[in-house]
């Protein structure tokens, strides 16, 4: 992510334009200097690794100790009197569906290694920690936006983009993350590394793109086109890769061997002399065919560079007028989804669904190679279908083609090669009563009512209102798996335990949480536990589309959750554990499981 190798050429070889500061006593200084209070903007998507931390991510995640980390690394952050705004990405960019396509079959393969291990050794520490993958379902922006009270946005296009445009447009203090576009970015005072911060000392690297550009002799205007000619995520270093030989083309008296990495510090320094050499401004840009022909190969391909230098220098974004308001049906439906979208209000695939008709999913932690268990994109596109019956039913045709949904969604080798083309699936019974109903005007009852009904038609409205509002996701999600996937899809005690260790959760806090030892390894509770959560990040969505019959706060997984704690609960259950003994024997909660368990399975078999 970012620029090719930027990173390592500034920490070895750049150390006047990277290092170690106190944010302390940049705060400190910020403002004496300017009076303001120093404002952060935070890259949420490349920081939930740092921030999750050492956490056990293989059996699912542990989300309650993860929330418990936000609100520390918030506080800490308040503590000096900074404000934390945070930026998420929305939906991939087109441009980079190439890269993103990469990824997730990387990410395959590394889930295939690390299932390959636990069946071998039964040991969690048996698997490289190179291999990690982020659990899903963490909620990390509803988390820091209804738990932490931060200003949390989505973003509509390239995240990286939207954090420097807001951080150049507010003066902001900072931008926090881990991408190194933003030190060619015109954003912030200061780039600091997420990577690196300590919240003990509150140190971290500071990265000076203006101390960066001095070493390289090139002026910071010029910073956009060295990171196009190194190599990003649009222009791949893999294209530049002849280009990069010809002008390294000799080092010590020798040819470079083509099949030999050029070290970092004669990369850059050439193409910094080359990027020396090129015209500044429009005339840059007039002369983008004859780079293009001496870069990429092409003059064709001048429109590839433009687009990567370009997406570096962001615009204002003027602020749509009242004057200015959609007056149709569904553009009043776009402007409401988009600004509950860019406010963090809708899971980003609301808006997705409705604008590009397109909905996206990572490489799951299941093992597609086992065929007990459906994949997570397989076993939900019924649901998936339905909801998109929600968000398009008023949207207007044109012509006589069925609407489809592009799905890109992996759940196998092949299974993105082309994406697949959904047709939504409109419900019945309620009718459809309008999004702006739903969203807006509707009664609480019909929201449930809409919402049930998407789920399963065997799932009653007013069984599930009795409910906790924080079990109504899973207690909905087990309905959906047990009546739409299969009534054999999973064993009666592997439900039972998914229940169990969701009404017991509360009674775990963080600190026993952590230290809960999961006595034997189940590689199929882990693919369960990926299914469940896969599951309720989709019942989150149907929320949504709903207007969220229960609220956004109560939804959130890391009420309902965790890895570990299911680890326990299916192993015991699996050895003929009763619920009454995991219940604690505590009255309110064993009521809990019995309603649950009724929903799923009705009262005849409770």
């Amino acid at each position: 992510m970012g620029v090719i190798g930027l990173q390592t050429y500034m920490t070895n070889y750049c150390p006047d334009a990277c290092y170690e500061v106190r944010i302390t006593g940049l705060i400190n200084s910020y403002r004496k200097a300017t009076g303001r209070q120093p404002v952060i903007v935070v890259d949420g998507s490349s920081c939930i690794r740092h921030l999750y931390g050492p956490l056990d991510w293989i059996l699912g995640g542990q989300l309650k100790e993860f929330a418990d980390k936000l609100v520390t690394f918030v506080k800490a952050f308040e503590s000096l009197g900074a404000k934390l705004v945070f930026f998420f990405d929305g939906s991939t960019v087109e441009r980079k569906r190439p890269v993103w396509i990469e990824r997730r079959l990387k990410y395959l393969q590394d889930v295939f290694k690390i299932y390959d291990c636990l069946n071998k050794w039964r040991k969690l520490s048996s698997v490289d920690l190179s291999l990690f993958q982020m659990p899903a379902g963490l909620g990390t922006r509803y988390i820091l936006k209804e738990l932490c009270n931060c200003e949390v946005y989505s973003s509509i296009r390239e995240c990286d983009e939207e954090v420097a445009e807001y951080a150049r447009d507010k003066q902001c203090f900072a931008i926090l993350g881990e991408d190194t576009d933003y030190i060619i970015h015109e954003g912030a005072e200061y780039y600091l590394s997420i990577s690196k911060l300590n919240l003990s000392t509150m140190t971290t690297l500071y990265y000076n793109r203006w101390a960066l550009a001095r070493d390289l002799a090139i002026s910071p205007a010029k910073l956009p086109l060295l990171a196009s000619v190194i190599g990003n995520d649009i222009v791949r270093a893999s294209e530049l890769k002849e280009f990069h030989y010809d002008i390294c083309r000799y080092r010590g008296g020798r040819k470079y061997n083509m099949n030999r990495r050029i070290p970092f510090d004669d990369l850059f320094r050439h193409v910094a002399r080359f990027v020396r050499s090129l015209p500044c401004g429009q005339d840059m840009f007039r002369a983008m065919p004859a780079i293009a022909q001496r870069v990429l190969g092409s003059k064709d391909k001048a429109e590839k560079l433009n687009t990567s230098i370009r997406s570096y220098c962001t615009q204002h974004q003027p602020v749509q007028q009242v004057d200015d308001l959609p007056k149709d049906h569904w553009s009043q439906l776009m402007s409401f989804a988009r600004r509950r979208h860019v406010c963090c209000e809708n899971p980003y695939q609301v808006f997705a669904v409705m604008n590009e008709q397109m909905f996206e999913s990572c490489t799951p932690m299941e093992d597609i190679r086992e065929l007990d268990i459906p994949p997570a994109a397989v076993a939900l596109r019924p649901l998936r279908q339905r909801i998109y019956g929600l968000l398009l039913h008023e949207k207007p045709k044109t012509g006589h083609e069925p609407v489809v949904v592009t799905e890109w969604c992996m759940h196998g080798d092949d299974s993105i090669e082309l994406p697949a083309l959904v047709e939504p699936v409109t419900i019945q019974d309620p009718p459809h009563p309008g999004l702006l109903t739903l969203w807006q005007n509707g009664s609480e009852e019909l929201r449930w009512r809409v919402f049930c009904a998407a789920v399963s038609p065997r799932l009653d409205h007013r069984l599930l209102r009795e409910l906790s509002p924080h079990l109504v996701v899973p207690a909905a999600v087990l309905a959906y798996l047990y009546h739409e996937v299969s009534d054999h899809l999973l064993e009666t005690w592997e439900i039972e335990a998914l229940i169990i260790q969701a009404v017991v959760l509360e009674e775990y806090d963080v600190k026993r949480l952590s230290n809960l030892q999961v006595p034997s390894i189940h590689t199929r509770a882990i693919r369960i536990s990926t299914l469940f959560i896969r599951s309720a990040t989709t019942m989150h969505l149907l929320l949504a589309t709903c207007g969220y019959p229960v609220t956004l706060a109560e939804a959130l997984p890391w009420r309902y959750f965790d890895g570990k704690l299911f680890g326990c609960t299916y192993h015991k259950t699996m050895s003929g554990g009763k619920y009454e003994d995991q219940c604690f024997h505590k009255t309110a909660v064993m009521e809990q499981y019995i309603k649950v368990r009724e929903i799923v399975y009705g009262p005849q078999q409770n």
